[in-house]
């Protein structure tokens, strides 16, 4: 059964629930199991879910008791709607049952993003027998800065401003993700609450490579590297020297990345630790 936490409730099962954040099988992402993101860090992100006007906070009970919670936001005007924390103890498959259940009711029309470990495996196979698109498929890894050192910064790549943003959209467009060339502009723009940074690496004068990324509470996420060719090697690896150097001056801490087919090797030659395999899985309410 879900029904809306109470104020009162919150510090013990907020605690529980951190537990169960550690447990990449008995939860969602964002992932508390990756040896970055703490406690306190959890207790303050999760409290949002009584204080913002387009979070919530769920509690899912079974005969009863307490068998987790469901802390989730919604953008009204993107139609989006993804979790804060997904942490159950009890049946996974029930919890995403009855979420999807009361979901439909408040927000019908807007598009769930379920992402997972493919250690998950009762929420995997359970969305897997719903027939939902698995839109992303990567390997999950980390990098913390204190070991990496500044490498000599590659030649022929440059910060995407206005008046280049059209040669990163010829190799950006396309894409079916939430971060499209049009909501990655209007956050240059300043419109989201966290700095954004592209660069685009040139070769013989055309676009052949993109990476960009964000910064927030001290960690950087890389969201994605684009070819103009399909993968390379010798594209991936001067862009991401050129992101860990920028974040390394700009004293980020830790560095979250979801690596694409083929782009393992170049991790392997960073100081990159894998955490695991992540997938994303869509409903359309």
């Amino acid at each position: 059964m879900l029904r809306p936490i109470m104020p009162h409730e919150f510090d013990e099962c907020a605690a529980r629930a951190y537990e169960l954040a550690l447990d990449i099988s008995r939860s969602f992402y964002p992932t508390y199991a990756d040896g970055i993101k703490t406690k306190d860090e959890f207790i303050r992100g999760e409290h949002g879910g009584l204080e913002r006007d387009n979070e919530q906070i769920l509690i899912y009970t079974e005969d009863g008791e307490f068998a987790g919670w469901i802390h989730f936001r919604w953008l009204a005007e993107d139609k989006y709607l993804d979790f804060m924390s997904f942490n159950i103890s009890g049946s996974i498959s029930r919890a995403i049952e009855e979420f999807t259940d009361y979901a439909a009711t408040w927000f019908k029309g807007y598009t769930v993003y379920f992402g997972m470990s493919a250690e998950n495996t009762e929420a995997t196979a359970y969305l897997e027998k719903c027939s939902l698109p698995c839109t992303e498929h990567s390997e999950h890894y980390v990098l913390h800065f204190k070991d990496y050192d500044c490498l000599p910064d590659p030649e022929g790549i440059v910060p995407v401003s206005f008046k280049n943003y059209d040669d990163f959209k010829k190799l950006h467009d396309g894409e079916d993700m939430y971060w499209n060339s049009e909501r990655l502009y209007e956050a240059m723009l300043g419109r989201r609450a966290h700095p954004w940074y592209i660069y685009l690496l040139y070769r013989g004068g055309e676009p052949k490579g993109a990476v960009y990324f964000n910064y927030n509470s001290g960690m950087m996420t890389i969201y994605g590297v684009d070819y103009a060719d399909g993968f390379d090697g010798d594209i991936m690896r001067p862009l991401m020297i050129t992101a860990l150097n920028k974040a390394k001056r700009d004293g980020l801490r830790h560095l979250c990345y979801f690596a694409e087919p083929g782009e393992d090797a170049v991790l392997h030659s960073l100081p990159f630790e894998r955490i695991g395999e992540y997938r994303l899985y869509l409903r359309q309410l």
